[in-house]
């Protein structure tokens, strides 16, 4: 008997299923067994092909500002409380928020959950080869490479932030009634910061003659972040997508600004360079003289070092604007250390300033998520059952979404103020996180540049503590409103008003914008 052409289209989506749903399944249940594994708890989807219903959700979720949130409640319902199994865009996905798994995953289960066949996809067109995007033994030359350019002597050096910190303050009013938007400006000193570490020369963003261009390449580097951020969400059918042509024209761009620095370094060109001071281009160029090479690992050190750094330090600003005790006695500490340098070693030293900084990136860190692609079959020690501490069977091209923003508000490890900014609770002596806190993520994927970022946050701030006697929030909304794009930041910007500490103007003999 012949098949019509309906009966076809049925027999091919009924042989699509069964080819990825119930022989796996299969195989999966027969793996469980064997190892003694138990089951992880299964979202309830309608759609339980796609997964679309969940997907769906995820975006009105983030879209209302309430994904944490969202993600904290369908592990309480339908999990174990920590871990949940689920389809996203057809790839079975863990989605858990247990600190056991994420300390195996990033450590001695390292080689088998790996970030290419994620990452690649969409962030290879921009980051090329960098170590952002790399596995196995590419990641560990690109690792080798990139360590060295990090060293402590590199990051314990503050006059580059120290001048372009000087910038900043002079954009800042006088005026204490005036607002004004520190994320912008943390946009604009952090261009310059970055762009000077890596060539020697700052884009100048913060004086009049370098403003135009600087907006230009931010506004390019926008483009790309979005182009990204899209290729993410889209990545697992992103073969099936519209080609972006604004995205590949920016990335591009960004790629030729790059490759400006390795011609000029190459051709001997030291204009505009501070003198003896080592420029990441040139120590890149001592070990690889391949360009391509070259520009993909200064991208991938610009790129976190801008873009995290300017949304992480302007969300430690947001939570500090709504706290006005911290910030008194953030200046308590600070204060009394008027008038001696501020080095590497008298940063780490005070105790309350690392606190507040700790605190912050609790609560918005910079790697919220961290996902992983499983490269084979194995077998994981936690996860499973109703308690979620039997072991579980994880089958090769399964995602591991881990939610460390959902890690860093657990009532039972932080207490049942977890949700608030309380930065007293890390010198209280009884929180002793290890696994419970990956703000950076951890093992051996750990940001390389932790120590760089953290060094610069306690000195900006306590630059702005020395200055400012209050820090005041003007924005209406009290609650952080996340605009996601490579990182999370504040979509309202960081509204403010500050009054300066006229005492160390004074003593500075420093001159403000009017």
């Amino acid at each position: 008997m012949e098949l019509t052409s309906w009966q076809q289209i049925f027999l091919i989506i009924a042989s699509f299923v069964i080819a990825r749903r119930i022989l796996p399944s299969f195989r999966y249940w027969r793996s469980v067994v064997r190892y003694g594994c138990s089951p992880v708890p299964w979202y309830p989807h309608w759609e339980p092909v796609v997964g679309y219903d969940l997907y769906r959700k995820m975006k009105a979720a983030k879209e209302g500002n309430r994904l944490d949130s969202f993600i904290a409640e369908i592990l309480s319902k339908y999990g174990n409380k920590k871990t949940l199994m689920s389809l996203i865009w057809g790839l079975p996905t863990l989605i858990s928020s247990d600190h056991r798994l994420v300390q195996v995953i990033l450590t001695t289960k390292m080689d088998d959950f790996v970030v290419a066949p994620i990452r690649k996809v969409a962030n290879e067109p921009f980051f090329g080869q960098d170590v952002f995007v790399s596995d196995g033994l590419a990641w560990k030359m690109n690792r080798k490479f990139v360590q060295p350019l990090l060293r402590k002597s590199r990051f314990a050096d503050l006059s580059c932030l120290e001048k372009h910190g000087n910038r900043l303050f002079m954009q800042l009013p006088a005026d204490e009634n005036t607002q004004v938007d520190l994320q912008r400006l943390f946009t604009f000193m952090y261009v310059d910061v970055a762009t000077e570490l890596v060539s020697g020369c700052s884009m100048n963003s913060l004086v009049p003659e370098g403003r135009e261009k600087a907006k230009e390449f931010l506004a390019t580097l926008e483009r790309v972040n979005k182009g990204v951020q899209r290729r993410i969400m889209l990545a697992p059918v992103l073969k099936f997508a519209s080609r972006d042509c604004e995205f590949e024209d920016a990335c591009k761009q960004v790629h030729q600004h790059f490759e400006d620095y390795i011609d000029k370094e190459i051709s001997g060109d030291t204009s505009g360079q501070q003198e003896g001071r080592p420029t990441l281009v040139r120590d890149a160029l001592c070990v690889s003289q391949d360009r391509s090479f070259v520009r993909d690992q200064l991208i991938g050190f610009f790129l976190p070092m801008h873009s995290s750094s300017v949304f992480t330090l302007s969300d430690l600003f947001f939570q500090l604007a709504r706290a006005p005790e911290v910030w008194k006695a953030l200046r308590n500490e600070i204060v009394a250390q008027r008038g001696v340098p501020l080095t590497f070693e008298l940063l780490k030293s005070m105790t309350f300033l690392q606190a507040v900084i700790r605190e912050s990136i609790r609560l918005l860190a910079p790697a919220d998520r961290i996902i992983r692609m499983c490269l084979k079959d194995c077998m994981l020690p936690c996860g499973g059952g109703s308690s979620g501490d039997d072991p579980i069977y994880v089958m090769k091209g399964t995602l591991v979404d881990f939610r460390s923003s959902v890690l860093h508000r657990n009532k039972q490890f932080w207490g049942q103020d977890a949700e608030l900014f309380r930065p007293e609770r890390w010198l209280e002596g009884n929180i002793r996180p290890k696994w419970e806190y990956v703000p950076f993520g951890g093992g051996a994927r750990i940001c390389p540049a932790q120590q760089m970022i953290l060094t610069h946050y306690a000195y900006i701030l306590s630059r702005f503590v020395l200055e400012f006697e209050t820090l005041e929030n003007r924005d209406p909304c009290f609650e952080f409103v996340a605009e996601f794009n490579l990182s999370k930041r504040s979509r309202n910007g960081v509204q403010v008003a500050l009054r300066r500490d006229f005492a160390t103007c004074a003593r500075r003999g420093r001159k403000t914008r009017p």
